[in-house]
């Protein structure tokens, strides 16, 4: 984790996207809880699209408020989205993938991961894909740099941007996929990361389906494929 690194993509988006300019402010995000996040092994990264704001003027940090321990009181339907991230963050830590605890008693996991949208501004409340890439193409080089300085061990694409996957750290050439989700391994010397391109959690598919087809995904890193 590069935390000066972090702080000045941070400044770059916020002199970018300022509030009260007429235009979405810059909403951060990021490492939730640098001192939890430090010590959880793996380390996850999960890539989503953008957050929901009734004003969308004003800046405000996504990663600080999950950080708060009444956050889901704040937001009523936070099991959309959150239910699967959750339960499949989990399994991954835990290496189980059956007998998950219900989501309510797994909302101290936000704490542990790190989350970042590619549309750095506030949206409606259904995304729009087309805007998500354009957001993506203009950002590009400092959502990639921002990714390389979380550091983590295992990244989690769930924003349907699929350019992301020919760029930096997720560009990863030995890909194997499980319809419709795809696991790649990225090498470096110094490191290996594992990478995960899937449907965003708040799709309409049962959780079960859900984390089934991303253990499809390790049982295929743990058949050797890596």
């Amino acid at each position: 984790m590069d935390e000066k690194a972090l702080k000045e993509i941070e400044s770059y988006f916020f002199k970018k996207y300022p509030p009260n300019c007429g235009k979405p402010a810059y909403v951060s995000d990021g490492i939730v809880d640098s001192a939890e996040y430090e010590k959880t092994t793996p380390k996850i990264l999960w890539i989503l699209k953008e957050v929901n704001a009734a004003d969308q003027s004003q800046h405000w940090s996504v990663s600080a408020w999950l950080a708060k321990d009444n956050w889901t009181k704040e937001y009523s339907k936070w099991q959309n989205t959150y239910s699967k991230l959750l339960k499949t963050t989990w399994a991954i830590l835990n290496k189980k993938w059956d007998n998950i605890p219900s989501v309510k008693e797994l909302v101290y996991l936000t704490r542990k991961i790190a989350y970042i949208n590619v549309k750095k501004t506030a949206g409606k409340e259904k995304s729009e894909d087309t805007e998500i890439n354009r957001y993506f193409a203009e950002d590009k080089d400092m959502i990639l740099k921002q990714i390389e300085s979380i550091d983590p061990g295992i990244i989690i694409n769930a924003s349907k941007v699929e350019s992301i996957l020919n760029e930096g750290a997720l560009n990863v050439l030995n890909r194997q996929y499980t319809s419709p989700f795809m696991i790649g391994i990225q090498k470096t010397q110094n490191k290996k990361r594992l990478v995960l391109n899937i449907y965003h959690p708040g799709c309409h598919m049962s959780e079960g389906k859900y984390i089934g087809l991303v253990k499809q995904c390790f049982d295929k890193l743990q058949r050797g494929d890596d």
